[in-house]
């Protein structure tokens, strides 16, 4: 979890300072992989919050449909060559079901392109199923 929290340090600037962070998801896309690409099924305009709790290693959705999810380890994390940060991280619904969770916080290059005000976004998924949620700072 110190790879977690280290990432977590690297985009503090854009947050305030405590463990907690909470964004607003605007936007929502399920895909389905075919067995040789990802297809988009749905893509929804919304409103609801997410909750990354660093302290109780937590994600938390609050949305028509409440969303816990424990992070167990991080498989992978990086920072691309413009600042942006990719995370891959193990992780347990609140039904008990494995699910493979990602988390990419944009460069301001990506931000400064994106027309929408999207500064991260966050992948659960579950075999051959994603739900993606575009957020930005909760207003």
């Amino acid at each position: 979890m110190k790879n977690f929290l280290f990432i977590f340090l690297l985009i503090l600037p854009l947050y305030s300072f405590p463990q907690v962070y909470k964004l607003k998801v605007f936007r929502t896309k399920l895909a389905f992989f075919d067995g040789e690409d990802w297809k988009t099924k749905g893509v929804n305009e919304t409103s609801f919050l997410a909750v990354i709790n660093l302290d109780k290693d937590k994600i938390q959705t609050y949305g028509k449909k409440f969303g816990d999810y424990d992070i167990i380890k991080i498989k992978k994390s990086e920072v691309d060559e413009d600042g942006g940060v990719f995370a891959v991280f193990d992780g347990i619904d609140e039904n008990g079901e494995n699910c493979a969770i990602t988390l990419s916080i944009f460069s301001e290059k990506i931000k400064i392109q994106s027309e929408d005000g999207a500064i991260a976004s966050l992948g659960i998924r579950y075999g051959d199923r994603l739900l993606v949620f575009y957020m930005k700072k909760d207003d």
